[in-house]
């Protein structure tokens, strides 16, 4: 299974902007307490908190503050994974004797964003070749936003994570797709379904005909091969006659001219 990112830009109304910009607001003070919790752990006790231990807290914070239940029980602990990966690449980089660059509290303004880890809190539902409607939450308070990009997921595809960013005063959705090569022609770049038994794939868009494994493989290849944003959102694969040259050159040996 391949993974590949497709970028949209949001077009929030006024109510859904400040509303997301709240939304960061708490991502970024809940990062900064979990972060404090840590450093005080250490100085007044001696221990260290996992991210498990800063976890299992949650469901009380939700109590305790109701505003962070919309945000999403696996969005906030994704919040509380990216602090711990920055302090495992502190302690790595401590180990290895390089500048090793604490972590540090962080400002809500500068705080870049958010991400769902998983296809849960959301749904990303296409209109046309470029329009998008992002919703995200659940119930009468969701939130439907319009989004724009230049996409192609095909039914084959399936969403992975999204990540909602915020530069310079405009949004951004980034969501991971989840492709099968072997489901993507690679004569035409449609998707053709397959089941496990059938091992010959038979394109009904272009005719094109190849065993399961071989198809898969130039489409793998083909991709390699072509600038752009990936196999889930490309429109048009790299010529046939590229992907075929390449392929003869590494696979058919030289033959030195008989007589030589």
């Amino acid at each position: 299974m391949e993974r590949r990112k497709v970028t949209f830009k949001l077009y929030p109304n006024a109510r859904e902007a400040t509303r997301l910009t709240g939304w960061i607001r708490l991502h970024c003070e809940l990062y900064n307490a979990a972060l404090e919790e840590r450093i005080d752990a250490y100085r007044k006790h001696g221990t260290s908190i996992s991210y498990y231990d800063q976890q299992n807290v949650l469901p009380a914070i939700k109590v305790d503050r109701p505003e962070f239940v919309e945000l999403g029980s696996h969005a906030l602990q994704q919040i509380l994974r990216k602090l711990d990966l920055a302090f495992q690449a502190f302690f790595r980089r401590v180990k290895a004797g390089q500048t090793p660059g604490f972590p540090r509290f962080k400002a809500s303004k500068r705080f870049s964003g958010f991400c769902y880890p998983d296809p849960a809190g959301w749904k990303l539902m296409q209109h046309g070749a470029s329009g998008a409607t992002l919703r995200i939450g659940s119930g009468k308070d969701a939130m439907s936003i319009r989004a724009r990009g230049q996409h192609r997921f095909g039914d084959g595809a399936k969403p992975n994570d999204l990540t909602i960013t915020r530069r310079n005063g405009e949004w951004f959705a980034s969501v991971t797709l989840r492709v099968r090569p072997s489901q993507r022609c690679a004569g035409c770049w449609e998707i053709v379904p397959k089941t496990l038994a059938q091992r010959t794939h038979v394109c009904p868009h272009c005719g094109h005909t190849a065993q399961r494994d071989q198809n898969a493989a130039s489409v793998v290849l083909i991709d390699a091969h072509t600038p752009g944003t990936g196999v889930a959102a490309r429109p048009k694969p790299l010529s046939r006659q590229r992907a075929k040259s390449t392929s003869v050159t590494r696979e058919t040996p030289a033959t030195a001219p008989k007589g030589v």
